[in-house]
Parts: structure tokens; C-alpha cells; sequence
């Protein structure tokens, strides 16, 4: 509504200077809510709004260069394919002073080369569903400390924005303590009230917790962390969560473990066969991004066999030049999985042959 938007703009706006004299990037499809953080904050301080081009969108080195920028912000996979670009080089952007991502995991590396290329930059980590307008978590990189608090190579979530709540509850609704995994939801002037003309989706995702009959919580559907310094942490979708022998597998804790040792954070794992009643699976197939490599499928292998446990580990690596991405920006894992679909019909048809 006018009022998510209003909060969530005075919010931005009063952690962050910007001023009439900011260049700030506009790389956001206008359909994909980050647009409202960019156009926005760009018009209420003055700022010039630079539109990246679709034909710079995911090499956009030269174009925060050229255009001078002092603020940018984009979904992480746009730096992943400028590092593998080898566009991030140290110091290249010294203009910008705020670095923002957001949509999916900012990988620990990333934030690291990021950094380096901007250093005059605050390079912040932000996290929230639509419903919670744009964002409600920031996590604010410090090159000489953060990379000690990531896990599964991904950056925290950090911390809720000013006068929003957060919460990691069990399945029952009931606040877990620091240390405990649960789904994380959010309440507060940022978060909306419901789905228009959709009261049945509206009830299972917008709730009302004992003892509290005036307050809203919206459940996200992510897992989640609370550290005792009160960091969050991500851990994935409850809807990636699948069942394989009768355990319970978190599919980012496997790629967690591929990135690091593939050296890549073009990882992505696919539980197979996909659409199991009850998100039960056979196996777990994990395709890298990159060109065909025996010996790093090996590897990979042999280092989750000595990780992770027997029901982790991928029963097939697959590799792909590139990942396709959505129109947000993000790794489409429904072409991903096709992908994995079709190679491994070639595999079965190469066999019987």
C-alpha cells in the first residue's frame, strides 16, 4: 500500500545520505519491487536516475564508470557473471558510495571482490519479500570481519530495519531461541495486510499469534537464523526443504558446500526426481556453472562424501556454460531443472545404445 511504501522509503532515506548530488542505478525491472528502492529514493533526494540498458544489464562495468554512479543496486547474480567477466577489478569503481544487493544469497566472495573494486563503498546485504515492501533486513559488509560470519558461503541477513519485527518460530508459531532453525516472519509498518481478492492465500500467509490480536505477522516461508548477537541468518525455503531416506535435507547446506569447493558460486542443486508428493525425492543431482570438468566433479564428490552425510551426497554432477536467468534477475531454477531432465534422458538413451 501507499503506507508499506511511505515507511519503507523514510526508512532508507534516514540510514542513508543521499543527496542531489548521487548518481543512482535504476537496473530493476519496473514488474520487480526493488524499482520502487531505486526510483523512489533517486526522486525524494534529488538524485539523477541512470537507467542501465538492457545490453549493459549483466556487465554493467563500464556503465557505473562512464555514467559516473554513486549508488548501485542489483540482484548478486549481476556481479557473479562480472567476476566471471574478470570485471572486478580493485578500484574500478571509485565513485560509488553505497553498493546494495538483494533477491537472493550475496555470496561471501562476491561481497569480498565487490568491496575491493568499490572501495570508497558501504557494500550492504538486503533481504525481504514483496509483502514486506522491498526490503526489511541489512546487513552492513565489513571486509575485515564479516567473512568470519558467513555460513554456507552465503552473507547474513543482518539485522530488521528500524520499527520492523522479525521472528524465527517453530511450526506451532512459538519464538524459538538463538541457535534454533525455524521459519522467519515479519510484522510491522513495512508489511502488508493481505493478497487483493484472495482471502483463502491471504489467511494461511498473514497471521494473528497468541496473545497478540493486533498485530499481523506475515510468515515468509524462509528458514532462518537468530545468532546471540542477534544476526540472521539464511538458510533457504521451506518449499527446497525434501525429504530423501526419511531425512530432512536443506539443499542450501549442499551448495554451500559445492561453492567452496568448486570455487564457483554458480551452484545450483536439484532434488530429482522434482515434484514429489510431499517433497519427497529419490537423489539429489547438482549442476555447476561452468565448462564440462571431469576431475572437479570428482572432486566435488569425494569432498561431500567427507562433509556431508551418506543422503546428501549428489548422486550425479552435471555441468552448464551458463545459468539462465528470470526476468528478475535471479537463477531460474525451473530451466535449470529441465536442463537436468533432458541431460540425463540423453545420459539413459546413450546407455541403452
Amino acid at each position: 500500500t501507499h503506507r508499506n511504501i511511505c515507511a519503507y522509503l523514510e526508512s532508507i532515506l534516514s540510514q542513508y545520505d543521499y543527496c542531489s548530488e548521487d548518481r543512482v542505478s535504476q537496473a530493476f525491472d519496473l514488474t520487480f519491487d526493488p524499482s520502487v528502492h531505486d526510483v523512489f529514493t533517486a526522486w525524494l533526494s534529488g538524485s539523477c536516475l541512470c537507467v542501465v540498458p538492457a545490453s549493459s544489464l549483466m556487465a554493467p562495468s563500464r556503465f557505473i564508470q562512464e555514467h559516473k554512479l554513486t549508488v548501485w543496486y542489483s540482484v548478486p547474480s549481476i556481479p557473479m557473471f562480472m567476476d566471471n567477466l574478470n570485471m572486478l577489478h580493485e578500484g574500478r569503481f571509485p565513485n560509488l558510495r553505497y553498493s546494495m544487493f538483494s533477491g537472493e544469497i550475496l555470496p561471501k566472495t562476491i561481497a569480498q571482490k565487490w568491496q575491493k573494486a568499490a572501495p570508497n563503498s558501504q557494500v550492504i546485504n538486503y533481504y525481504g519479500p514483496t509483502e514486506a515492501t522491498v526490503n526489511i533486513t541489512y546487513y552492513n559488509w565489513d571486509q575485515e570481519t564479516s567473512s568470519d560470519l558467513c555460513r554456507n558461503g552465503g552473507v547474513p541477513l543482518g539485522h530488521p530495519f528500524p520499527e520492523q519485527e522479525i521472528r524465527i518460530v517453530d511450526t506451532d508459531g512459538q519464538e524459538l531461541p538463538s541457535g534454533h532453525r525455524g521459519e522467519l516472519i515479519v510484522s510491522g509498518c513495512q508489511v502488508a495486510s493481505g493478497y487483493i481478492n484472495n482471502q483463502e492465500k491471504t489467511a494461511d500467509a498473514f497471521r494473528l499469534l497468541p496473545g497478540e490480536p493486533d498485530k499481523t505477522w506475515y510468515y515468509t516461508g524462509d528458514l532462518a537464523e537468530r545468532d546471540s548477537n542477534g544476526i540472521i541468518y539464511y538458510y533457504g525455503r521451506k518449499d527446497l526443504q525434501v525429504q530423501i531416506l526419511g531425512h530432512r535435507v536443506e539443499l542450501s547446506e549442499i551448495e554451500g558446500v559445492l561453492k567452496q569447493t568448486t570455487g564457483t558460486d554458480f551452484v545450483i542443486v536439484v532434488p530429482w526426481p522434482p515434484n514429489q508428493i510431499s517433497g519427497h525425492a529419490d537423489e539429489i543431482v547438482a549442476v555447476i556453472g561452468t565448462k564440462p570438468d571431469s576431475s572437479l566433479a570428482e572432486i566435488a564428490i569425494d569432498t561431500c562424501k567427507s562433509t556431508l552425510p551418506s543422503y546428501m551426497i549428489p548422486s550425479d554432477i552435471l555441468f552448464m556454460d551458463q545459468f539462465p536467468l528470470s526476468q528478475n534477475g535471479k537463477f531460474d531454477r525451473k530451466v535449470i531443472t529441465e536442463f537436468v531432465g533432458s541431460t540425463r534422458s540423453m545420459q539413459k538413451k546413450k546407455n541403452y545404445e
